[in-house]
């Protein structure tokens, strides 16, 4: 194989990992999956979160990424969980912080610096997409707080 083929194979495997870190941050931060989770299921959206980052980290390894942006990924990574283990409150801040769209830019802006145009921006929800979601999961927290409390009460009483 010659030094051009070499080296268009090297750009599209990592544009391939770049676009498939894309695809999981995306997944996990802008269609809400890890706050989701972590309200259905506590603490199972923070791992859902945190092994799809640090898979990201896998790829910026696999890349010989800096060990600064490295650190760096690992670093939104802990914040994120760390964030999304208070109840409610947590999953309000899943909904806001978005470590692996982060980190998947950050591999991108190293993995493809040579890119004249960088792959389209991160779609952004509507103004009141956030509002909302961090609404309904308000609503659904009170609910289900308002369910074990009559739960409580009804077996304290009888």
């Amino acid at each position: 194989m010659n030094e051009g083929a070499q080296g268009r194979d090297m750009v599209k495997r990592r544009a391939t990992d770049a676009n498939r870190a894309l695809a999981l941050a995306k997944l996990t931060d802008q269609r809400f999956l890890d706050p989701l989770l972590g309200f259905l299921l506590p603490g199972v959206g923070d791992a859902v979160g945190a092994v799809a980052g640090f898979y990201i980290v896998v790829l910026a390894r696999k890349h010989d990424l800096p060990v600064a942006v490295q650190a760096q990924m690992v670093a939104n990574i802990a914040i994120d969980c760390l964030g999304g283990l208070v109840p409610v409150v947590g999953d309000i801040f899943d909904l806001l912080n978005r470590a692996n769209l982060r980190n998947a830019r950050l591999l991108e802006r190293h993995l493809l610096p040579e890119r004249s145009s960088p792959l389209p921006p991160v779609e952004k929800p509507g103004l009141l997409s956030r509002p909302l979601a961090a609404g309904a999961l308000l609503v659904a927290a009170l609910a289900a707080t308002g369910v074990v409390i009559y739960f409580a009460l009804t077996r304290l009483l009888h």
